[in-house]
């Protein structure tokens, strides 16, 4: 009910019930006072059996629940770039020891949560912040805004070449540095009092020589970066994996020519801005459908708003998965008839629809002038009516599929005979009273089976798991395995380290004009504690695709490659669907080497068969084995 109150917004709670603002969708789930009376009774812990230790947390009221948020948070697959930043949830009561005030925020007054956001909006991780402890703040060596980003970064897995994006108020030299030994790199505006002995040129000169002027300075111990570029005014920016190579021309406007003029523009700055920016994006889809139910419990302020962000990942992470599946733009849900689908799966899964009745019984039925009174409830007049004036009544959408397939309370109802909502060919007078939709229900056909049961999604399962696999050949199209190096010491803790070393030293490669980088690589197969056991695979995933086909080839190339006296094999890395079928062509391939034919395999598994200087591609192993048979005809039985 909550997010359908926040898809139609009124001023306050009870007008969805009251008569002149009435809205169905909301009013016909539950009477106000049951509503009400169970917001006011939701808790999230006991606070009979709370210890004294357990009052300290500021937030012990609602701790259960944003731990259990939380971790349904870390478990969503993280992006490669995330940003940091606050978000305020708006709050003026007057009963919280955590309200902030921030100057030049939407809303300066409210509770602070630090985010780590994905590009996309997702918030990946996040923690409520809580002020200073009994007047006093501990004192850390990164201080607080370090210490926030360490304890989100803390959540990324290790060395897999993480990117951390921030504004000048986390940015620090120790940071950085603190953020390298995990293997995780940093980029974001600083301040210049934080960058101790960096001596970059001030505004003043970087102005005289115009815009796009640009000074940088690089830390020999970690190679660090840091560029002081002028613009409008001057913005530095430290990073820990980018510089100011290779330098882009930009258009800006001028006034004083009134005219766009070439400016030139740091990489550094281009990284940052095409990155940063994701927990502003959260904040504005928050803002688009969420509704302040008003409380003089504060906390309950941060409950509802983790249920608009709960709405906001769902919707992201299924926008994430429709592109896996190269899902079309237009049969993606926007976020408006997303959250409408999940509220309504929500009320109606596993329940039987009732309307509950409303107030006294009409006096006015027996009484004429009632039926013309502009206060008596009158029905919409539709085509159902019988009423030939009466403007056709448009056709209902499909309801959420949860609710669908929860065969619970689908009761057929008798009406007026209309098209079936199924098969579209039939007419029927039965009507789903849950879905609300005609369906046939006779000898010949079924369709309120059909419609309502688990038996139909059984092709949309076998859809989706075709997508699926071809989603995964496009993922593992930049992977590569190993295999043959020693499972003990070999690639030691940072296994993308060791490879982007051993890898053109071992193939010859020659220099190539970016670093050879590796996204992440890890051992398949759990480890043995045999001596004599085989080396397990080391599968590896670059950033760029044409570093896996260089290595790919010189491997080729090359023959025998041995690490330690050990024999080294390279193959791409393919999807399991893809290996099975190509498995599937085994028996024809045997054949064609048992005749001598010329054959090979084009990715993801077609077969290619040169025979008397033609080739012909298959994509079946039925279409090559009646090529092989026709060949075997026309050749005899000699």
């Amino acid at each position: 009910m909550y997010l359908r109150m926040g898809l139609v917004q009124m001023s306050g709670s009870r007008m969805y019930w009251e008569t002149d603002t009435r809205h169905p969708p909301i009013a016909d789930v539950m009477p106000r006072n049951r509503f009400q009376s169970l917001l006011t009774k939701l808790h999230f812990v006991n606070n009979l059996t709370v210890s004294e230790i357990e009052k300290r947390d500021k937030l012990w009221k609602l701790r259960p629940w944003l731990e259990s948020f939380r971790e349904k948070c870390l478990q969503v697959v993280p992006e490669e770039h995330n940003f940091v930043d606050e978000m305020m949830i708006p709050f003026k009561g007057k009963f919280s020891s955590i309200k902030q005030y921030m100057r030049g925020k939407p809303h300066p007054w409210g509770f602070k949560v630090w985010v780590r956001a994905g590009i996309s909006g997702m918030m990946l991780d996040f923690d409520v912040y809580q002020g200073s402890k009994n007047g006093k703040r501990v004192k850390s060596e990164l201080g607080l805004s370090g210490d926030v980003v360490l304890k989100l970064a803390s959540t990324l897995p290790k060395g897999q070449n993480y990117k951390i994006y921030a504004d000048n108020y986390f940015t620090s030299v120790p940071l950085v540095v603190k953020l390298l030994e995990h293997g995780i790199h940093y980029v974001g505006t600083g301040r210049q009092v934080r960058l101790p002995n960096c001596n970059l040129e001030d505004e003043k000169s970087l102005k005289k020589k115009g815009r796009g002027s640009f000074d940088h300075r690089v830390e020999g111990t970690h190679n660090i970066c840091a560029v002081k570029w002028y613009d409008n005014r001057a913005v530095t920016l430290v990073s820990s994996f980018t510089g100011p190579e290779p330098v882009q021309e930009i258009q800006r406007w001028d006034k004083a020519t009134k005219t766009y003029i070439d400016v030139e523009r740091p990489y550094i700055v281009a990284t940052y801005n095409k990155y940063m920016g994701g927990v502003d994006l959260l904040d504005s889809f928050t803002a688009k459908y969420k509704i302040t139910l008003k409380s003089r419990r504060w906390y309950m302020y941060i409950f509802w708003h983790t249920i608009t962000l709960a709405v906001v990942n769902a919707w992201l992470l299924y926008k994430r998965h429709c592109q896996a599946l190269a899902m079309p733009k237009k049969e993606m849900l926007n976020m408006r008839k997303f959250q409408a689908q999940l509220a309504s799966s929500l009320i109606l899964m596993d329940t039987t629809l009732t309307t509950p009745k409303r107030g006294r019984p009409s006096s006015g039925s027996g009484n004429p002038d009632a039926a013309g009174s502009p206060l008596t409830a009158r029905k919409r007049p539709s085509s159902d009516d019988g009423s030939p004036n009466c403007p056709s009544k448009k056709s209902c959408a499909h309801p959420p599929l949860d609710v669908r397939k929860d065969l619970t309370g689908h009761f057929p109802m008798k009406v007026k005979r209309g098209r079936c909502r199924h098969c579209s060919k039939g007419y029927t007078n039965t009507h789903c009273c849950k879905c609300d939709v005609r369906l046939c229900f006779s000898e010949e056909r079924n369709c309120f089976w059909d419609y309502d049961s688990i038996e139909n999604v059984k092709k949309d399962v076998n859809e989706c798991a075709e997508r699926v696999g071809e989603a995964e050949v496009r993922i593992s199209a930049a992977e590569d395995n190993v295999t043959g190096l020693q499972a003990k010491g070999a690639e030691g803790e940072d296994a993308c380290a060791f490879l982007e070393n051993w890898l053109p030293e071992a193939l010859n490669l020659a220099p190539l004009r970016t670093t050879l980088t590796l996204e992440r690589a890890h051992r398949l197969g759990q480890k043995s504690t045999s001596n004599t056991a085989a080396p397990r695979t080391l599968i590896m995933k670059f950033l760029n695709y044409r570093d896996k086909a260089t290595v790919i080839r010189a491997a080729r190339t090359k023959g025998q490659i041995l690490f330690k006296n050990h024999p080294v094999r390279f193959y791409e890395d393919l999807a399991a669907g893809v290996h099975k079928k190509q498995k599937e062509f085994d028996g024809v391939r045997q054949q064609l080497r048992a005749m001598g034919i010329r054959y090979g395999m084009i990715p993801p598994a077609r077969l290619l068969v040169t025979h008397n200087g033609q080739s012909r591609i298959f994509n079946q192993p039925a279409e090559a084995e009646n090529f092989v048979r026709t060949l075997k005809t026309e050749s005899g039985p000699g």
